[in-house]
């Protein structure tokens, strides 16, 4: 099967309202005509070359996809996924195309999946990450607080990357440290109990090593 893309995330809304696309025969470049709701949709698709990050990629999702078969009793296209995120951090189209293949089913098929849940990333992830908790016990300790002078300093509103891409920012209901609480955890280490200012000035910190 031949790999193909766009200069713009088109494909990925092709894949997401099963759009026919091309699969070997066809020279490349070639014209895309596919239904859109009620419109025709025409697109430019240019064969991607096999690099060797892109082969790298291909391999180690292999490589995630028989682990987790060999972990689990039931493998779904969802739970290859979520195996495949939680490995990479992201769900790049590589992924994507050997999720497909180890379910035997279409790429369109696995799309559907992640683009369905929300929490899925389909873009490489920030250099930082930062996870607040807002459970139960956080809460009543004054995860909201925290939260509030984490998003300010990072100037958001709610969950997700900041405008340079340097930093993303989650909610999490549970962090397992609940002794803890507040509890916040960047680039995977700990921290609590947080106080407001000390979350503020841990994601000062973030932010400038975000921009080095």
């Amino acid at each position: 099967m031949r790999t193909y893309a766009t200069s713009t995330s088109l494909h990925k809304v092709l894949f997401s309202r099963n759009a026919w696309l091309p699969e070997g025969g066809l020279d490349c470049p070639c014209k895309v005509n596919a239904p859109y709701g009620s419109m025709s949709v025409s697109a430019i698709f240019h064969e991607v070359p096999l690099t060797q990050e892109r082969a790298g990629l291909r391999q180690q999702a292999r490589e995630i996809l028989e682990s987790h078969r060999k972990s689990q009793s039931t493998v779904t296209v969802l739970s290859c996924l979520l195996a495949l995120e939680d490995h990479l951090g992201w769900l790049p189209e590589e992924a994507i195309d050997e999720a497909a293949r180890f379910n035997n089913v279409s790429t369109n098929d696995v799309w559907a999946v992640a683009s369905f849940y929300t929490n899925f990333r389909l873009s490489p992830p920030p250099a930082h990450t930062i996870e607040v908790c807002w459970g139960p016990t956080c809460h009543i300790k004054g995860a909201m607080a925290v939260l509030a002078h984490i998003q300010d300093a990072l100037h958001l509103n709610s969950e997700g990357d900041t405008a340079d891409g340097g930093v993303t920012l989650k909610y999490n209901t549970c962090l397992g440290a609940c002794a803890q609480a507040p509890v916040v955890m960047a680039d995977h280490h700990l921290m609590g109990p947080a106080s407001p200012q000390e979350a503020a000035e841990l994601v000062r910190r973030l932010v400038g090593l975000a921009g080095d």
